[in-house]
């Protein structure tokens, strides 16, 4: 998890949701793989060359900083943004030394291993980003943090190729969205309605009491 994270989620939330999420996160699977495609969060880390030295990861401490590399890169770090960039591992422009990774890194990893990389993590307008090295990334949000409207793919694989789908939202869910709003404004109205009628039926029912005592 990365200082980031940990501060808007203290900021939005408290520090308790914090723990939680950290206690969460050491649960959750690195990374996962089939015949052809390596699904994970982040990206490459120095070190990491072939699928067996994923399984030698230690999971006994959160993910909550770099010194726990190559781990915090393989959930974090980002593919340089600049093609053809001669730097292996550089400094990622987002913080808490979260590390970035060239095209050559990449390939390479890939065709040692006969795979694609299939990750996250990084918002694209068009939902999608294809790198020229076997790289492709995908976010499945439609409105992240209030930028832009997202067009949110999701990427579907077997063991041959990955499909990507756009990400659509249900008719039906806007029609139970609007049918759920309007039954609770009709209920609303009918509770109103009927503490308010029984309001004015005990009201007029201790006038006329009154009126009854003082004409007797």
């Amino acid at each position: 998890m990365s200082e980031f994270f940990q501060a808007k989620c203290s900021s939005k939330y408290d520090s308790h949701v914090t723990r939680l999420f950290i206690k969460l996160f050491c649960y959750l699977p690195i990374v996962a793989c089939n015949d052809n495609f390596l699904y994970l969060h982040g990206g490459l880390a120095g070190g990491l060359e072939t699928f067996e030295d994923f399984e030698k990861f230690e999971r006994r401490y959160p993910i909550v900083n770099p010194r726990v590399s190559p781990i915090f890169d393989s959930v974090w770090s980002d593919p340089c943004s600049v093609i053809g960039n001669a730097t292996s591992f550089g400094q990622n422009e987002r913080d808490g030394g979260i590390t970035t990774f060239n095209d050559n890194v990449s390939n390479e990893f890939c065709l040692r291993n006969e795979v694609r990389i299939i990750r996250g993590h990084q918002v694209y307008v068009d939902g999608v980003n294809v790198r020229p090295t076997k790289l492709l990334a995908c976010i499945s949000s439609m409105n992240f943090y209030g930028k832009d409207p997202i067009n949110g793919k999701v990427v579907e694989c077997d063991r041959v190729k990955a499909n990507i789908r756009d990400v659509v939202h249900h008719p039906i869910s806007f029609v139970m969205c609007y049918f759920f709003q309007l039954s609770f404004l009709l209920l609303f109205w009918f509770i109103f309605l009927m503490n308010a009628s029984i309001f004015f039926c005990n009201y007029y029912n201790a006038i006329k009491t009154h009126l009854d005592i003082w004409y007797a």
